[in-house]
Parts: C-alpha cells; sequence; structure tokens
C-alpha cells in the first residue's frame, strides 16, 4: 500500500488536471479518495498539512472530499472536480454559486476542457462582490470562524462543560459538544449560530478572560 504522503500527492496531482469530463480522471481520483480515507491519521488539519507539507485549506478539502458519500462524490466531481471552487464558494451566496456553476457549463463542454477557468470565474466573482456591504460581513464572519477553528480542542472542551453547568442552551452544547472532537470544525451553515452565542455569552460575562482569552482575542 502507498504511503499517506504518497497517495496525498498523487491526490494532489490528479485534482490539479482537472478534467471533469473524464471518465478515467474521476475513476483514478475516487479511488485515490477511497485510499485516503483508510489512511487519514488521528491528527488535526493543522498537523495533518504539517505532515503532508501543503496548505491546510487544500488538506482540509481532500479530506472532506474522502468522506463524502459515493453519490455525493460523483456529483461533485461530474459538476466541477474542483477543490478551488468548493474552498472558494464559501464566500458566496448558494444564488451565486449556482449562477457559476450554470455559466461554466455552458461555456466549457469539451471533453478537453479543465475546470480551472472556474477558479478564475468564482474570484471574478468575489472581487466584484467584495465592495458590498453584504459581503464584508460576510467576511467578518468567516474571519473569526476560521481563527476559532485552528483553537485547541481544549477550549471547546472546557465550555462544553461550563455550559453545561450554566444549563446554557442545549442547541449550543450540542454544537460544543461536536466540535470537541477530532477532526471536526465550525461549518458554514453553523457559523451565524456560533458566533451569535459567544456573543451572547461574551456580553453577560459568562467568559473569564483569563480562561478565555483566545476567545476574547478572536471576538474583541
Amino acid at each position: 500500500m502507498k504511503s499517506l504522503e504518497a497517495l496525498y500527492l498523487e491526490t494532489v496531482q490528479e485534482f490539479e488536471l482537472g478534467l471533469f469530463r473524464d471518465e478515467s480522471w474521476k475513476k483514478n481520483l475516487i479511488q485515490n479518495l477511497s485510499e485516503l480515507k483508510k489512511v487519514w491519521p488521528n491528527s488535526d488539519i493543522l498537523d495533518l498539512s504539517e505532515i503532508l507539507k501543503d496548505n491546510s485549506w487544500r488538506v482540509e478539502q481532500i479530506f472532506i472530499w474522502s468522506y463524502l458519500d459515493k453519490k455525493s462524490l460523483e456529483q461533485h466531481l461530474d459538476d466541477h472536480g474542483s477543490l478551488n471552487f468548493s474552498y472558494l464558494s464559501q464566500m458566496l451566496t448558494e444564488e451565486d454559486t449556482e449562477e457559476l456553476l450554470k455559466r461554466f457549463h455552458q461555456t466549457n463542454t469539451r471533453i478537453t476542457d479543465t475546470n480551472h477557468v472556474l477558479t478564475e470565474m468564482t474570484l471574478r466573482k468575489i472581487e466584484d462582490t467584495s465592495s458590498k456591504s453584504s459581503f464584508k460581513r460576510t467576511s467578518k464572519e468567516e474571519k473569526r470562524i476560521q481563527s476559532c477553528n485552528t483553537l485547541d480542542k481544549t477550549i471547546w472542551q472546557e465550555l462544553l462543560k461550563d455550559c453545561l453547568i450554566w444549563e446554557y442552551e442545549t442547541a449550543f452544547t450540542d454544537l460544543l459538544e461536536k466540535i470537541s472532537k477530532p477532526r471536526t470544525k465550525i461549518t458554514k451553515k453553523d457559523s451565524s449560530f456560533f458566533i451569535s452565542q459567544i456573543e451572547d455569552l461574551l456580553s453577560r460575562n459568562y467568559l473569564n478572560a483569563f480562561k478565555y482569552e483566545s476567545i476574547h482575542k478572536i471576538f474583541s
């Protein structure tokens, strides 16, 4: 069996080809991702990026793709097969994302077309949108969530214990329990709720400034 490093590098190289209409390309990626799922160590994304000597965003994307169910993975590969698009589209609305994919498929119809043009389209869309206030609010939220996702899991484990003592919002304690586990992150879907609950705890002076210094820094 190939080593984690060798298998990961081979998977990166396949993704870089971007031949989203090529069946053999899709087959190779499905096989590689399936093999990667079997050999991921029990480490968080930052540790994995050190092991693999690659950017954490791409390590995280490949990790996520390797855990997609077969139907979802095949759909992703049929639609675009682009790690860049999956990552960058988090900064756009669902409507913008769907419109980009629609335009991409209308203008890229040959077997030899690659998905790299989709990355360029997405970057242009983000640039066009960046001047709008709605994007600025999203950008601030994204920055906070990204910072929270880099914190040690012990922070959330301690906060979970405290919230249970305080009999705080059950939905929030459920979320804390989830993100306290290895290889789990605060998702885009949960980000607004998560931020609102942290801000509520801060406003009510529940979070000790010394014990939760890292959270105070992120939300100051």
